[in-house]
């Protein structure tokens, strides 16, 4: 239907699988998350897309040692992106992703967030859109008076169902 036309919805899940450093040395510090979105995109031209979506965002944090972390941590996220499209079949997208995040029902601080920077290179295999991405993000979290700060350099693959 033509109503859904603009609408445009995402569901992401992310977890680390080896950390590239940390300090404490072998802390054994992962992240398991997920992001939920809903959004609309305007057609700025036949080839460039903007869209703005909003929704919300949940992580979750295992220390293998036990000493620091947080757990369940969640809040709403703005998720502003650009697409270009350089064929029927074939785009690129930059985007920007700012989640507050709380450990209960209401965001006392939007110092506590996540931020993220990434682009992707989207195509179509059998008619279903597939992307690639790299994103940059910071996680910065207060707990208990202690500042739990994570950066990350991702590598994504996707699939639209």
């Amino acid at each position: 239907p033509k109503i859904f036309k603009n609408l445009d919805a995402g569901l992401t899940a992310f977890v680390t699988l080896v950390p590239l450093s940390e300090t404490p040395s072998g802390a054994g510090a992962r992240f398991l998350g997920v992001n939920a979105r809903l959004g609309r995109v305007w057609d700025y031209s036949d080839k460039l897309k903007l869209g703005l979506s909003g929704g919300g965002y949940w992580t979750t944090m295992f220390v293998s040692s036990g000493t620091f972390g947080f757990q369940n941590q969640m809040g709403p996220q703005i998720f502003p992106n650009l697409r270009y499209l350089l064929r029927e079949d074939r785009s690129v997208r930059g985007y920007i992703k700012f989640a507050a995040i709380s450990s209960g029902a209401v965001i006392s601080s939007l110092s506590n967030n996540e931020t993220a920077l990434g682009v992707s290179y989207d195509f179509k295999v059998r008619s279903r859109w597939q992307a690639v991405s790299l994103d940059v993000a910071r996680l910065a979290v207060k707990v208990d008076d202690i500042q739990v700060t994570n950066q990350s350099l991702s590598l994504g693959w996707s699939i639209a169902f």
